[in-house]
């Protein structure tokens, strides 16, 4: 019904935490690690708004 996705995951300098996760079986059990389809980021700065953001956050004037 779903496919399967890839999972991409944004680096927040969290190395340590990340390492530790990726090491528990849990981790390792889940399908798109095991089909090698988890790939770490850099962290982005997206610099875009939405266009219904002055709809739901206007600027003070």
């Amino acid at each position: 019904m779903y496919k399967e996705a890839d999972v991409i995951c944004f680096d927040h300098g969290n190395h340590t935490d990340m390492n530790a996760l990726m090491a528990t079986p849990l981790w390792q059990a889940m399908p798109f690690v095991r089909a090698g389809r988890f790939h770490r980021v850099p962290a982005v700065w997206f610099l875009w708004r939405d266009p219904l953001h002055d709809a739901f956050c206007p600027h003070p004037e």
